[in-house]
This record gives C-alpha cells, sequence and structure tokens, in this order.
C-alpha cells in the first residue's frame, strides 16, 4: 500500500474493492469478500486482537444494506406499502461512492476512537488525515469501479444473431 501514498496517507485499496462488490455483487457476494478480507488483514497486519476481521464483515455488511441493488422482492414490498411514492435508486457508480465513503468514514471513527482508548489525545491533524483517507479511499473506489466491474462481467454487450448465421 504504499505505493499509493499520498499527502503521508494511503488510501485503503481493500475498501474501495469492497465498495464495488457491494454494488455489483450484493450482499451475498460483499459479505464472502469482505469475510476474506478480513482474515486475510488479520493475518498480516494483527496489531490489534480481532478487529479486522470482526470491522470488515460488519461494516460491510452495514453498508450494504444502505448501498446495494435492491432485490425484486423489495421493490414490490415497497410498492405494495407505499403506492403513491416511486422509489428509484441511485445509479451504480454513485452508490459504490457513498459506500466507499460510508465504509472508510466508519472505519476511521473506529481505528481514532482507539487511538483515544490508549491514552493518545485526538487533534485536528488526525481529523485531517482520517479526512484525507476517506477521500483518497473514495478516488480509489472511483479509480477501480470500472476495471473490477468489467472484470465481474457487468458490461457485457448482447451479440445480434443474423438470421441464418451459424454459431
Amino acid at each position: 500500500m504504499d505505493y499509493f501514498r499520498f499527502s503521508g496517507v494511503c488510501g485503503n485499496l481493500m475498501i474501495a474493492y469492497l465498495a464495488v462488490v457491494i454494488v455489483s455483487c450484493g450482499k451475498k457476494g460483499a459479505f464472502c469478500a469482505s469475510c476474506m478480507i478480513g482474515i486475510l488483514m488479520e493475518t498480516t497486519l494483527s496489531q490489534v486482537q480481532a478487529l479486522y476481521i470482526i470491522c470488515y464483515p460488519v461494516l460491510t455488511m452495514l453498508w450494504a444494506q444502505a448501498t446495494a441493488d435492491k432485490t425484486e422482492r423489495q421493490r414490490e414490498k415497497w410498492a405494495v406499502l407505499h403506492p403513491n411514492r416511486v422509489r428509484e435508486e441511485l445509479p451504480p457508480f454513485l452508490r459504490i461512492l457513498f459506500a466507499a465513503a460510508g465504509i472508510s468514514g466508519t472505519m476511521e471513527v473506529i481505528l481514532l476512537g482507539y487511538v483515544y482508548l490508549n491514552g493518545v489525545p485526538i487533534t485536528w491533524v488526525h481529523i485531517g488525515r482520517s479526512a484525507v483517507q476517506i477521500g483518497y479511499t473514495v478516488l480509489l473506489s472511483m479509480a477501480a469501479a470500472f476495471p473490477i466491474r468489467a472484470a465481474l462481467g457487468m458490461y457485457r454487450r448482447s451479440v445480434r444473431r443474423v438470421a441464418g448465421e451459424m454459431r
């Protein structure tokens, strides 16, 4: 991650990836990906016991509730409960940005709380660096959104076949 250092702060590429997976693969795919990332982060960067293995899946599922695609069943339920209101979802790209900002912001609040509980007074420098990290993670999610969604097959075009053409 040191290769993505900007202004002394590294963006969280794992959170950017999870934000794309939340919108592209839904809640179940995002949960599986966050569990794998949490386990990998726990085995490689563990300074606090079980912080990453708990935070990544929990925060992913929390923000997936707000930003993942709604199922047909949920859309029908909304239409029955609120017949006079039309509910339109935001475009996927905006939901990816909101998911990245939400997960990253919540993680930064947890980490700042942990720093404070260790006896370090929180200053505006800490808060500013956290804000830069959140913004940088959102920019990384914007940059990673199209290649990851293309690799997941979200942009496949249907091929038109001419009548009588052989496969």
